[in-house]
């Protein structure tokens, strides 16, 4: 199959684990990036307000803490505006709600929230996903939402055709 007839074919079904874990390592990346961008502004931003020099790893819990807020605002936040972050964005992939509508910001707020939930539990959160049918993981079961492919076949056929495999 073309790439264009595969993005067709898989619209709306289930994502697989492959699929669901790059994008999280791609949007880890992001992560860490925009937040060491970010500190970095701060630091110097401290530096020329208050002549003060400081490190970001002297400072401890308050740059954990950040982190923290930073990683749920950056997901919650974009998976309540479009269900999707970068890397699922990238990745073809979308969170939606079991009934296929558009994921509100309490489910998305509830679904960043439970995500370590699978970490925490020796990753048995995520290895429910390669034995469900719907490949849902727990941070999905509990807040009722799936992540499903959503590939856009258009961009798909232009990609084909600008890249002569058509």
């Amino acid at each position: 199959l073309s790439l264009s007839e595969r993005a067709v074919k898989v619209q709306g079904r289930f994502a697989g684990s492959v699929s669901r874990f790059l994008a999280f390592l791609i949007d880890q990346f992001a992560i860490g990036v925009v937040f060491a961008v970010g500190a970095l502004l701060v630091q110097s931003a401290m530096r020329v307000v208050f002549q003060s020099s400081f490190e970001v790893d002297e400072v401890g819990a308050p740059v954990v803490v950040a982190f923290a807020l930073w990683s749920f605002l950056y997901t919650a936040g974009s998976l309540a505006a479009t269900g999707r972050t970068i890397g699922k964005a990238i990745l073809g992939v979308m969170v939606v709600r079991t009934d296929g509508a558009k994921v509100n910001v309490r489910r998305a707020a509830l679904r960043t929230l439970m995500f370590p939930l699978s970490f925490m539990l020796l990753g048995i959160g995520f290895l429910m996903g390669l034995v469900r049918g719907d490949r849902r993981e727990l941070h999905d079961l509990i807040a009722d939402t799936g992540v499903i492919y959503a590939w856009d076949a258009g961009t798909a056929q232009l990609r084909e055709r600008a890249a002569g495999t058509e």
